[in-house]
């Protein structure tokens, strides 16, 4: 075994344990994000045979921000891939929080074999640790988000879609056609931003005559787009009118829903600075100097793999969501390996001359930056998710059974999570804790009779504080509310006060 493959195994362990670290240590398994909670909401729905649920009653106490109610239907928004993945990992007993570090180390793997066959072992290393060595990428690794799939899928076109280039053979272009069918399972828009570059390439360097093999690669990613529109068919009625849209008609691609091209400047400015202080701020400074130096040495290889990055930035200024809750521009996970990998291919490529070999030392300080700015990172996500979860760590600490807790306030000083991002609860609201919406007094009477084998408290918090407090809340008598009890006091009370159950 070479030691150019030793070290990409060592480099795959480093990213494994790296983020299987962050994601139970400093993020707690906890699904920090609206979306990353409607992922696990819709593989729960996946794994139970349903692609949704009967929506909940009464109405509007349970709403969660990306799951819509409509239609007699109670669905996430998001594609089915990243969900239907989860569902499938957690059916062979591997747990959520789990499954994104094996595939970011997966996806280390396969970026380690493309730059490899690109350009040799050297840059194949360099390229590997240079992504490894950013808090972008370990955090996302150790999230629940979807980019980290979609990046896998996405390297396994561009290394089999390469494969085909070369040899011109059947299976490659079919088995890279099926990985993007995936990626486009998964997040759309970014599959036909990361391969369009691959796509033209084939059109550059194949004979006319020879563009029929393309239908090789339609053919593989047949499935995976078929299945998309069969999703969007079954909930919505119209195949070419996606969930995401259903859901919240102010989604799409361009300048639509308020969104201008001053706002998607605006966005594309943050992301690129976010990038700087996630990654490298090297890469980003040496992105556009290498690709004028691959298109004056016409190296394609390089051509394709620094225009996956500028097309997804240049893409998503078409955005109209800036990503809310995230670590570093999550937009942009899917194409920073292939901008790391340009940079190094002529830093550290074969063909690298005197202003390419002074870069190695830029290239080395912006790993350098990342690997001192991960620990700080970590520092400040624990603290945000520690204090987000302050209303579930209430309830552990009060050991509530049979409740329904009703969201008065948010949790976080730091990064603040509203009302509606911590209504988490299962598809059948079967568990034995469920979060609600505070609607008032008069609709929580409602609320105790859809659910009268369910004690109701209430969770609320002062600005600027963080920790918040757990009231019970008694059954309204005729028109008037009665006070609010401490948990802690209903502890010290005789069950048959009658307070503890909200009965009459």
């Amino acid at each position: 075994m070479s030691r150019a493959t030793l070290a990409a195994l060592a480099l795959f362990a480093l990213g494994l344990g790296g983020s299987s670290w962050v994601s139970d240590r400093v993020l707690d398994r906890f699904p920090n994000s609206a979306d990353e909670h409607v992922y696990r909401f819709q593989a729960e729905t996946l794994a139970k045979g349903r692609l949704w649920n009967p929506p909940p009653q009464p109405p509007r106490f349970f709403s969660f921000r990306h799951i819509a109610e409509r239609d007699g239907k109670w669905v996430g928004r998001f594609p089915p891939g990243w969900p239907g993945l989860l569902a499938t990992a957690e059916a062979v007993h591997v747990p959520a929080w789990l499954v994104s570090p094996l595939l970011g180390a997966l996806s280390l793997g396969l970026l380690f074999l493309l730059a490899r066959r690109l350009h040799g072992p050297g840059v194949a290393l360099v390229t590997t640790a240079g992504v490894l060595g950013s808090a972008f990428f370990v955090f996302n690794a150790a999230s629940y988000f979807s980019h980290v799939p979609t990046l896998l899928f996405c390297l396994l076109f561009h290394l089999f879609g390469l494969r085909h280039l070369e040899r011109g053979a059947v299976a490659p272009a079919v088995l890279a056609g099926l990985a993007i069918g995936c990626a486009f399972l998964i997040r759309p828009f970014t599959a036909v931003l990361v391969s369009a570059p691959l796509a033209v390439a084939f059109l550059a360097t194949v004979p006319w005559r020879q563009y029929g093999r393309g239908l090789w690669f339609v053919a593989g990613a047949l499935p995976g787009v078929l299945l998309y529109l069969h999703y969007n068919a079954a909930i919505t009625g119209d195949a070419l009118l996606p969930v995401t849209v259903w859901a919240d008609p102010r989604e799409g691609i361009g300048f639509i829903g308020g969104h201008t091209l001053a706002r998607g400047l605006r966005f594309t400015a943050l992301h690129l600075r976010d990038l700087a202080l996630w990654a490298s701020p090297a890469v980003l400074g040496l992105i556009g100097p290498a690709l004028w130096i691959a298109a004056r040495r016409r190296d394609v290889r390089t051509l394709v793999a620094g225009a996956v990055f500028v097309l997804v930035v240049v893409g998503h200024v078409f955005y109209r969501v800036f990503g809310g809750n995230q670590y570093g521009p999550r937009f942009y996970l899917e194409a920073y390996p292939f901008a790391v990998l340009a940079v190094a291919a002529i830093a550290f490529g074969r063909e690298a001359g005197a202003p390419p070999r002074a870069w190695r030392g830029l290239f080395a300080a912006g790993l350098a930056f990342g690997l001192v700015a991960l620990p700080l990172h970590a520092g400040r996500e624990g603290r945000v998710v520690e204090e987000r979860m302050d209303v579930f760590r209430l309830v552990e600490r009060e050991q509530l059974r049979r409740a329904i807790v009703l969201l008065a306030s948010g949790t976080g000083v730091l990064r603040p999570m509203p009302i509606r991002d911590l209504t988490r609860n299962d598809v059948d609201l079967v568990n034995d804790v469920l979060y609600g919406q505070d609607l008032g007094p008069q609709p929580a009477q409602g609320l105790a009779a859809a659910f009268p084998d369910r004690r109701l408290y209430r969770y609320t918090r002062a600005p600027g504080e963080v920790e918040g407090r757990l009231r019970a809340v008694r059954p309204l008598r005729g028109a008037r509310a009665a006070p609010l009890l401490d948990v802690a006091e209903l502890t010290q009370l005789p069950d048959a006060l009658g307070i503890l159950g909200g009965r009459r």
